[in-house]
């Protein structure tokens, strides 16, 4: 049996072993996008015109981060899940042409600013919610916060609306962030 073999074998035994156990994610990807997502929010009302290039560079480079600390993540548990992993990477792929698809009529014109905007926190609410409930259970919160920055911001239109829900998400994140750390560094339960 070679190196290859056995390591999937032991891959196998462990994953069947964590089977229902639901993992807390990697407290390195939660503090990155708390960061990200802090600084990328509050730019709409104190930066705008860097917003978009921000987000183009911070989105990309953050996913190819998270990628990276993932790996890594598994690596050092000593688990490899491949079948983890293309979920995890088709789910935030499909987040992202998204992402991009919103950014398109905003792009051509055809939609009035604030709200092509807006709705750039509507995917993330979604992208996140939906995260929550079939990755990492506690990035659910941030959807859901997401999800009212959004409602307030079409009702309301607060000023500062922007930098608050990158304040109440970049909370979220750091929370769920401490709470993996607290429950064994992101090592399923």
């Amino acid at each position: 049996m070679t190196q290859d073999e056995l390591q999937s074998n032991l891959d196998y035994v462990a994953r069947a072993v964590r089977h229902h156990e639901r993992s807390p994610g990697v407290p390195a990807i939660y503090f990155l996008w708390a960061l990200l997502v802090l600084i990328g929010f509050c730019l709409p009302d104190w930066a705008p015109r860097i917003a978009a290039p921000y987000w183009f560079f911070a989105g990309i480079g953050g996913g190819l981060l998270s990628v990276w600390l993932g790996m890594r993540h598994g690596r050092r548990n000593g688990v490899i899940d491949r079948e983890s992993g293309r979920r995890y990477g088709y789910h935030w792929l499909v987040a992202g042409v998204a992402f991009l698809l919103t950014g398109l009529p905003i792009a051509l014109g055809r939609v009035e600013i604030y709200a092509g905007v807006a709705n750039f926190l509507l995917i993330g609410g979604t992208a996140y919610a939906l995260a929550g409930v079939h990755l990492d259970r506690p990035i659910l919160w941030s959807g859901l916060i997401m999800y009212v920055a959004y409602a307030a911001m079409m009702l309301f239109s607060p000023p500062y609306a922007w930098t608050f829900a990158g304040i109440a998400t970049a909370a979220s994140l750091t929370w769920a962030g401490m709470s993996a750390l607290r429950r064994g560094s992101g090592a399923p339960r």
